[in-house]
């Protein structure tokens, strides 16, 4: 084979593991992305904005109970009792639902949801205590709608859409409502080109931040994913399956159950790339590491490429039943590969696997699994490679031979 074949990865397929990759060359101009992308670039949106948000609803909450007493002391009786009532029941009461809620629930949607009412509540209760003052002759300022305006678009966490939705559909209702007033023709159309003057500039500005947030994010996911990633073989890199080790050894303590790993090595490999140049010793890595790959099934078991030709796989809840069945899985689906190798075990490429359980109670760390595992793979190599040994925390031991052979007692 030739070609794209023995290219790497980054040249080759990156984008094809990585979706936040390939989101950034589709472009999000109408900033949304596909698929689960956008569920996650929402959560990580709330999470650096949380503090934000509910600094601004509290801000906001003592803004409009501040107006409120302005009302009460400004306005005649029957005016400020219609005026104060709908900033603190109306508006007041939608920002502490709000607030309530992002604290309460862990559920983004609801979030949102009641980021959103508030939104509403905030802009439909002005406008309504605008116009019933207007209805009853003394007109309250009408810029505090504004003021609103650059709030929902920048301060209490609402994505570019629906700010400008919102924004839209109220002040529509509002230059619809004005008409009933005794306001002028002209003072009308004049009020509305503020309005929606406002809520187009809110859209420009926040538009820009949002856009430079999704670009933001997936720059640090790509950036973690490239970091994560061994570019040759698509495994995760030495970096990440020692991080994956280190969670899966947490989750069998949490479940009082064993942990297993497994170092794998491709048997003369510096003499396989030697006879059969750097290129083709490419693919022969990639095609071991898909081998590894398709021996593992359980969800919370992985393998990575821990250096050079070493892999390394992780296995949750692996007995030393199971974990000698991975072991043998490993050998026979890399020698499966049928790859010729001259200087390898019978002719074709193979692997040496050293495998090491224990319960993950008696483990203070993951260096001791290494360590074992590590001796058992030299053990492996000494008794003539293409084999595994595997040890399960107590002094027995099994090996096995490779999958063609017939092993020895």
């Amino acid at each position: 084979m030739h070609g794209d074949a023995y290219k790497p990865l980054a040249a080759r397929d990156e984008a094809k593991l990585s979706p936040h990759l390939q989101q950034r060359r589709q472009g999000y101009r109408w900033l949304r992305f596909t698929g689960p992308l956008e569920g996650e670039f929402r959560q990580w949106y709330w999470q650096i904005n949380e503090g934000r948000v509910r600094f601004c609803l509290l801000a906001s909450g003592l803004i409009f109970g501040l107006f409120a007493i302005k009302d009460l002391l400004a306005l005649p009786a029957h005016v400020s009792q219609i005026t104060a009532s709908l900033r603190l029941v109306v508006v007041m009461g939608a920002i502490g639902i709000a607030y309530a809620t992002i604290r309460l629930t862990q559920q983004q949607h609801l979030r949102e949801a009641a980021l959103l009412a508030a939104g509403i509540a905030s802009l439909s209760g002005m406008a309504l205590a605008i116009i019933a003052s207007l209805l009853l002759g003394y007109p309250l300022p009408y810029e505090g709608l504004l003021l609103i305006i650059f709030s929902l678009y920048f301060l209490i966490g609402l994505r570019t859409w629906r700010a400008f939705w919102t924004c839209l559909l109220i002040c529509v209702c509002i230059q619809a409502a004005w008409r009933i007033t005794t306001l002028e023709v002209g003072e009308i159309r004049l009020r509305g080109y503020y309005l929606f003057s406002a809520v187009i500039i809110g859209l420009l500005g926040a538009y820009a931040l949002e856009y430079q947030a999704r670009g933001h994010f997936l720059a640090l996911r790509i950036a973690q994913f490239r970091g994560n990633t061994d570019m040759l073989t698509g495994l995760p890199s030495r970096r990440a399956i020692l991080a994956h080790l280190e969670r899966v050894l947490r989750q069998a303590r949490r479940d009082d159950q064993p942990i297993g790993v497994f170092l794998i090595d491709v048997d003369h490999f510096k003499l396989y790339n030697d006879t059969y140049t750097h290129i083709e010793g490419d693919r022969c890595l990639k095609a071991v590491a898909d081998a590894c790959a398709s021996a593992l099934h359980r969800p919370l078991d992985a393998v990575g490429r821990f250096g050079g030709e070493e892999f390394l796989a992780v296995a949750h809840n692996a007995g030393p039943t199971h974990a000698a069945l991975l072991g043998e899985r490993i050998c026979e689906a890399v020698h499966a590969l049928n790859m010729d190798h001259a200087h390898g075990v019978d002719g074709k490429v193979s692997v040496s696997v050293g495998g090491y359980s224990l319960p993950a109670a008696n483990l203070a760390d993951t260096s001791s699994l290494l360590r074992h595992a590590d001796e058992a793979l030299y053990e492996a190599k000494r008794q003539g490679r293409g084999r595994f040994c595997y040890a399960s925390g107590t002094p027995a031991a099994r090996t096995s031979a490779p999958p063609h052979a017939t092993a020895t007692p």
